[in-house]
């Protein structure tokens, strides 16, 4: 890579006159090698919400038009067409785009009040083009006529002159581009106008200049922080990587040949400190001091000139023996390391080295005896120089991995930085989207956000709170773009089990007028029923009547009817008895009714068909197969009638049926986010529009419209057993069956 990149978004107030963004683009490598990274600084001088509207359609048109061209897939093809061109090419679109946006719009900001400043970086190679207030500087190396000496100098580049401005007057956004090399060691600086207002040039090129760019922009954040300001500020860095060499020192004239020489060498070793890396140890230094051991031996200072060369050649040739030797030493020690390795990790090289040595155990066992003699048996000075090659190979490989950890910990460092910035940017343009309500745009945006959270590091306290930020941000903006209301603390209406601790009910019915709740319990063999206003809970039972069953409930004309296996118990909730009506059942299990016009119609599933039965006071009979075509009925649950007949699958889909057939089929599953899974409970409105579908999975209570549109979704997060629901359309009010408890909350869609 030939640079790098940081950005810089601060907002030290809500009280800032003017609202901003930066966008840096990442497209993918085959994109970026043909047509370089985009970059895009705007500002514009207003709060209102149109200049967000504004800034959200300019960085998309822009990233779109260039990057969309077609003339980037040609590049390969044609030397002649360059970048400049694709990027002049794509802005006199832009301006095109623009103007017709503000026609469109008839927005009440002015060009005069939008500063943007849009870039490519290619290679070495930087084309921009500015229109506004913003500001761009070029930090660059420049020799000092008095000391001849190279110092960092900026500049300012890009200033509107009065032609540009008169073009800027004609409502054209973007008149012309500037394009050149960065300079080696170079720096380009893109600000909005306040920021260089607050810190001067010196403390800028300072900044910039020692750190990296993603160190130089956190650094000038912290700077600014400081400020009391109502002010935002906004930067890109741009750092060259080209031209990154040593400098080599400038060595002082000496008066000796000897004097050079050592000079010489302390500058060899100063230069080598200066660059060595902190944390590093150095082998260099390690090495001399056995040396100077081995060679502290006392010299006569009259010896003539000649005896101290020869005694000069004598030392560095041992010297050179020495360094041989361990040189010789770390290579074998790395070849047995790697040959190790390899062996180690392949099974059946490992197996074939197990099986030699249980086959040649006693020769290994003689070599190691032999060995150890060996060692045993050496001079005082190779034991030395062993026990100083073990030391220097322990170091050398503790150096190693120091070295290694830094750099996985920097790089670390860099993602984690970059994927903050990343996210942020991310996040605040799909809050955008939502306020205009864009739902494509924000949909995309956060299966990438999400993407992104996932790859976040989760290690450390700060990472941790960091992520814990990124992902409560992400939920709530899922929750505005999945309509959802979230009911933490419903009301509660009553606990059943204040009535007996053995209760388990299994549905609820609300009646009209009465403004009661009748409950079955099959366990209990009972109806439980609670008066609304007063909250007292009364228990309905006949023992005259068995009864096996109350799982499967129907309402009509404030008559409840529960299917009891092989027949019907009514509740006649006015005298509150029961009594048991004969119904000649199909034979198949039964697994939801309704009722319409005096009619029962039962649900079962196995047959594939609805049952329809005449009340006829007594009992239920004059069975009729209603369905009238093949229809899948076999993952259905319940069904809900409003003239039309709605069938429910497990799996969200709804079946409209009409005089037997299907009339229309609503894949309610494909619209919503989350999809639905194992639905239970359905109800359609008769008299509203509205369709209701309870999935206990994911507690909540999902509404369409009877066109199958998704409206929105009541969630229940502290919900631990849903079970059944009843709708009170005219109070606005729903209820919950939630284990033995009774919940109600404020329905909000009739709004």
């Amino acid at each position: 890579m030939n640079h790098k990149l940081a950005q810089l978004s601060l907002s030290t107030s809500n009280k800032a006159g003017s609202t901003g963004d930066i966008f840096v683009a990442q497209p993918d490598s085959t994109k970026e090698s043909l047509a370089g990274k985009l970059f895009i600084i705007v500002e514009i001088n207003s709060t209102k919400i149109e200049g967000l509207k504004i800034i959200n359609f300019l960085i998309d048109n822009i990233n779109h038009n260039y990057y969309q061209n077609e003339k980037i897939i040609l590049r390969e093809r044609i030397s002649t067409l360059t970048v400049e061109h694709i990027f002049e090419a794509a802005l006199a679109k832009i301006n095109k785009n623009f103007s017709e946006y503000t026609r469109n719009e008839k927005t009440d900001i002015k060009l005069k009040d939008i500063n943007i400043t849009v870039g490519i970086i290619h290679e070495n190679e930087i084309y921009f083009t500015n229109n506004g207030k913003n500001k761009i500087f070029l930090i660059y190396k420049s020799k000092v006529q008095e000391t001849n000496e190279k110092e960092y100098q900026i500049s300012e580049i890009g200033k509107q002159n009065e032609n540009d401005k008169n073009q800027s007057a004609s409502q054209k956004l973007f008149s012309n581009v500037i394009s050149g090399k960065i300079p080696p060691n170079g720096f380009f600086l893109f600000t909005n106008e306040a920021l260089p207002e607050y810190i001067g040039s010196n403390q800028l090129i300072k900044i910039i200049t020692t750190l990296p760019p993603q160190g130089a922009a956190e650094q000038i954040k912290q700077t600014l922080l400081k400020i009391n300001s109502y002010v935002s500020f906004s930067a890109i860095i741009i750092q060259s990587m080209l031209g990154k060499k040593t400098e080599s020192p400038v060595l002082p004239k000496t008066e000796s040949a000897q004097k050079s020489i050592n000079t010489l060498n302390r500058t060899e070793e100063q230069t080598e400190n200066l660059l060595t890396p902190s944390g590093v140890i150095n082998i260099g230094k390690w090495l001399k001091f056995p040396l100077q051991l081995f060679n502290r031996v006392p010299k006569n200072q009259n010896v003539i000139i000649k005896d101290k060369i020869f005694s000069k050649k004598r030392t560095f040739t041992k010297t050179k023996k020495v360094i041989n030797a361990i040189k010789n030493f770390f290579i074998y020690t790395f070849g047995f390391l790697i040959f190790l390795t390899k062996n180690i990790t392949n099974k059946e090289k490992l197996s074939g080295i197990i099986k030699n040595f249980n086959q040649n155990g006693g020769r290994i066992k003689l070599w190691i005896i032999n060995l150890i003699y060996g060692i045993v048996g050496l001079n005082k000075k190779s034991k030395i120089f062993l026990i100083l090659s073990l030391i220097f190979l322990i170091l050398f490989i503790f150096n190693l991995s120091r070295i290694k950890i830094g750099q996985n910990k920097q790089e670390e460092k860099e993602k984690y930085n970059q994927l903050t910035s990343l996210i942020e940017q991310k996040q605040n343009q799909a809050e955008a989207n939502l306020l205009y309500n864009n739902e494509g745009g924000a949909k995309k945006l956060f299966d990438e956000i999400d993407r992104l959270i996932n790859e976040f590091p989760n290690e450390t306290e700060e990472q941790q709170k960091k992520h814990n930020e990124f992902r409560e941000k992400f939920d709530s903006q899922m929750e505005k773009i999945r309509k959802i209301t979230k009911i933490e603390n419903p009301e509660i209406v009553a606990n059943l089990k204040n009535l007996t601790s053995a209760a388990n009910p299994k549905n609820i019915i609300l009646t009209k007028g009465l403004n009661k709740i009748f409950s079955g319990d099959s366990v209990q063999k009972s109806v439980y029923m609670l008066d609304i206003a007063s909250k007292i809970i009364t228990t309905i039972t006949n023992l005259e009547y068995p009864i096996e069953t109350l799982e499967t409930a129907a309402i009509y004309d404030n008559d409840i009817y529960y299917l009891n296996n092989s027949n019907i118990v009514k509740l006649d909730t006015e005298k509150e008895q029961l009594k048991t009506m004969d119904i000649a059942l199909s034979g198949k299990k039964t697994v939801a009714m309704s009722t319409y016009n005096n009619r029962l119609y039962c649900l079962s599933p196995e047959n594939n068909q609805i049952y329809r039965y005449k009340n006829n006071g007594s009992v239920f009979n004059e069975q009729y197969a209603w369905i009238l075509e093949k229809t899948d009925l076999n993952s259905a649950v319940d069904l809900s009638i409003d003239g039309y007949i709605y069938v429910l699958k497990n799996n969200g889909e709804i079946i409209k049926l009409l005089k037997g057939q299907i009339s229309a089929t609503l894949n309610a599953n494909s619209i919503v986010d989350p999809p639905m899974e194992n639905v239970t409970k359905l109800f359609v409105s008769p008299e509203l529009k509205y369709i209701y579908v309870l999935e206990p999975i994911n507690r909540r209570l999902i509404l369409f419209d009877k066109t199958g549109k998704f409206l929105m979704q009541y969630l229940l997060p502290n919900a631990s057993d849903l079970k059944d629901f009843a709708v009170d359309e005219k109070n606005k009010i729903i209820y919950f069956l939630d284990n033995a408890s009774i919940y109600k909350i404020g329905a909000t869609h009739f709004e």
